[in-house]
């Protein structure tokens, strides 16, 4: 009996990696690659998260919740039209007793790799340019795009890459890498022009000095409360979009708060309000909205409805005092660097794309854990004080 259950546990975490692996692959899609049977990869995945969810469970203790869980995915598929938030349950119940650091460690190497290829590919002139020339916010411009299809997404990938990489190897740097990294690390923002990006990652670098050269508790304790006042701070703009007649904004004019935010955002502000004054929100959201934003949170509650969106809330802030209590200060730091950048792109229901869910990996309350097993007991990777 201790043999099966050795061989049940090593084929569980052998379809979650391939599960894994396939969630790698299409990342990219619609940044960089596209036409390479997306869908079939996709389903594969969810294949492979189902057999390891079968492999792990104990039908007796287990099936109720998994099959809540797996009832809300499918009805947000009915709904919808759209497996995402179905994926993403089977992932999170797939990996509830992997290894997170292994996952970053995954889409860290991953999303490099991505990178590298994307940049020598159209270096070489085999797919996509290194530059384009596009009608954007304030006219047309010439931008390096690396060799992905838009700037903004290139900037995305290299945010998501730079917060994992402190996540996994802050604690080795010394004062000279910090210097020599920070400079290589800016000077992929600066050739694309990402105004967004280059914001994010000045405040990801002044809070990695805070956290790297304050010692003790104080500096993480000032670190927890600064981080959730920003983070409902962005969230009562945001929404509040919704409640509030603001005023009409004047490209030039500069005259309130809302158009200084508006400004800061490019736009983007007002094409959130729009969304809200045309369009309500329900509970399960929608397959396609007539007025497209590109705020994580606006986007996340239109697409995928209003409980989505208040799980996933619950979950951040829960999340982010996990990781407190745990003193995981760069665990901490990506979270804010996560959300922070959700002003810019609407990726937060992508598994592959927000980096938030694979700290979920392992993290999940009780409600998923083994009876008497604690999240902690399984994760021994934490970054320490």
């Amino acid at each position: 009996m201790e043999k099966w259950k050795q061989y049940k546990g090593k084929a569980a975490a052998l379809f979650f990696w391939m599960g894994m692996l396939c969630e790698l692959v299409v990342s990219p899609s619609g940044y960089v690659f596209g036409g390479y049977h997306e869908p079939r990869i996709i389903v594969g995945g969810m294949v492979c998260f189902s057999l390891s969810i079968l492999c792990s469970m104990e039908l007796k203790r287990d099936w109720w919740r998994f099959a809540l869980l797996g009832a809300y995915g499918l009805a947000c598929y009915y709904f919808q039209h759209s497996a995402l938030v179905l994926r993403l349950v089977l992932v999170l119940l797939a990996g509830r007793t992997q290894d997170r650091k292994k996952a970053v460690q995954l889409f860290f190497w991953g999303t490099l790799g991505i990178i590298v290829l994307a940049f020598l590919l159209a270096l070489f002139g085999i797919h996509n340019a290194m530059q384009s020339t596009e009608w954007y916010r304030h006219g047309g411009e010439t931008r390096f795009n690396l060799g992905f299809l838009h700037p903004n997404g290139f900037s995305l990938f290299w945010m998501r890459t730079v917060v994992m990489g402190l996540y996994l190897f802050e604690r080795k740097m010394k004062g000279w890498m910090f210097a020599l990294a920070g400079t290589v690390a800016a000077v992929p923002f600066a050739l694309v022009q990402s105004k967004m990006g280059l914001a994010a990652y000045a405040l990801v670098l002044a809070a990695v000095l805070l956290l790297h050269y304050a010692k003790g508790e104080g500096a993480v304790k000032f670190f927890y409360i600064a981080g959730n006042v920003m983070m409902v701070a962005e969230l009562l703009l945001i929404y509040t979009l919704g409640i509030f007649p603001y005023p009409e904004h004047q490209m030039g004019e500069e005259n309130n708060l809302w158009d200084v935010m508006n400004t800061v955002t490019t736009g983007r502000l007002a094409h959130a309000r729009d969304a809200f004054l045309s369009t309500p929100l329900k509970l399960f959201g929608y397959r396609e909205v007539e007025q497209a934003t590109e705020i994580g949170f606006v986007n996340t509650a239109f697409h995928e409805g209003l409980i989505f969106t208040g799980i996933y809330t619950v979950l951040l802030f829960w999340l982010f005092r996990r990781l407190y209590k745990e003193k995981d200060r760069m665990g901490m730091l990506l979270v804010l660097a996560v959300t922070f950048y959700a002003l810019a792109e609407a990726y937060l229901p992508y598994f592959n794309k927000n980096a938030v869910w694979l700290l979920l990996i392992a993290g999940l309350p009780g409600f998923l854990m083994p009876e008497g097993q604690k999240c902690s007991d399984i994760d021994k990777n934490y970054n320490k004080i």
